[in-house]
């Protein structure tokens, strides 16, 4: 599945959680399957607990017992979900407080009586905040997102198999707003794979995830990386996704090792030591390819000329059509300098202008609204659009 419909899937999963069979994302790494669920929740503006199983014992999910009202009772982890969520904090809460100073707890959170009896007593117009920072800004949707489910040994996966079918473990229940999922690598990928157990595998629905170029791309604008490193990508499509398995060198490019390169790029200041660390980043082919393509620069037409519109010169080399492409962005003005290059993007072929204005929509998406020539582009490129949203 590609990022887009694994995005739309959760969405659907998150409107009627408890109804909804846990999702097993699986695929190579570096691909961005332990980010995806976790950017579907800061886009809906909701809680995200990732369980890393590889890191825990058998007996970690369920947690330890204690004695309370001389029965022995099941304690969870504190990382389990509840029906509070600090936003604010990015945590789950045991505890929370009313605004007027009363403290609502329970080693049940998830289905604490006292809770629901103090909501009834003051007809649900309590507010309720994080004990930590105060903030109200609770939710109490979200999704459980078992990670590494592949990689934990077999009693650690038996003891996910109460959580993922039945949604509670022992005395815990997962609360009804939170969503249960999974996501590891394939036994192919040889990143300390286990082989999935029949009785867990048939507790979910399996979905391997599938690079996409464009959609990476539409990403990668909106996260604001390095324009030059869009374009060689979109150049260089391979490279955004090479993994070999049989391989012994350990830096290989993925879109994760792409957005750690960028990082590199902005944060290195001592220029002498960065190509070294791209090369440990996304390999040495990766690696001096990146930097070749980031010296076309000198190749270049005047982009003065372009952006204020008195130039309608286009290289005929698709690398210099590329890195002309992410020049002209990363130059121009939005407000005084985008239609010039609306109306330049004519003379590209249509692979270039969508990836132009994808590049504008990314650096200054009002702008591109306000250009007097973005209705008409809109309009007759109305299929690409569709097309690369898909």
């Amino acid at each position: 599945m590609k990022p887009r419909q694994i995005k739309s899937f959760l969405a659907d999963a998150l409107e009627d959680p408890s109804a909804m069979q846990p999702l097993l994302l699986s695929g190579p790494p570096g691909v961005g399957k332990s980010a995806m669920p976790k950017e579907v929740c800061e886009e809906m503006h909701i809680g995200f607990v990732d369980i890393r199983l590889a890191q825990r014992d058998p007996t970690d999910l369920r947690g330890i017992p204690a004695v309370i009202d001389n029965t022995a009772r099941w304690l969870p982890p504190s990382d389990l979900p509840t029906d509070h969520f600090c936003m604010n904090c990015n945590k789950v809460l045991q505890t929370v407080l009313l605004k007027d100073g009363e403290t609502i707890m329970g080693p049940f959170a998830s289905r604490s009586i006292a809770l629901k009896q103090e909501m009834a007593k003051k007809d649900n117009k309590y507010v309720a905040i994080c004990p930590d920072c105060h903030s109200d800004d609770l939710t109490d949707r979200g999704i459980l997102n078992l990670d590494e489910i592949t990689s934990c040994p077999p009693l650690t996966q038996a003891s996910a198999y109460q959580i993922t079918l039945d949604r509670q473990i022992g005395e815990y229940f997962v609360p009804d707003k939170w969503y249960v999922m999974g996501a590891g690598n394939r036994i192919e990928d040889r990143s300390v794979v286990r082989p999935l157990s029949k009785a867990l595998a048939n507790r979910f629905t399996h979905a391997e995830f599938e690079v996409n170029l464009d959609q990476w791309s539409d990403w990668a604008i909106s996260a604001g990386l390095d324009p030059t490193l869009i374009a060689f990508i979109n150049f260089r499509s391979d490279l955004l996704f090479s993994f070999n398995p049989e391989s012994s060198e350990n830096a290989f490019p993925t879109p994760r090792s792409w957005e750690f390169t960028d990082n590199l790029m902005v944060g290195v200041t001592n220029q002498d030591i960065l190509p070294e660390l791209m090369d440990g980043t996304v390999g040495k082919g990766a690696g001096a390819e990146f930097r070749a393509f980031q010296k076309l620069k000198d190749k270049l037409p005047d982009l003065k000329g372009i952006l204020d519109g008195s130039s309608a010169f286009v290289p005929k080399e698709n690398d210099l059509k590329y890195a002309l492409v992410s020049a002209l962005v990363a130059k121009a003005d939005p407000k005084k300098q985008f239609e010039n290059l609306i109306k330049y993007n004519a003379n590209l072929t249509a692979e270039f202008r969508v990836l132009m204005l994808m590049m504008m929509v990314g650096k200054d998406e009002v702008a591109v609204g306000k250009c007097p020539s973005w209705d008409a582009w809109a309009k007759k490129h109305r299929d690409i659009l569709i097309r690369r949203r898909n």
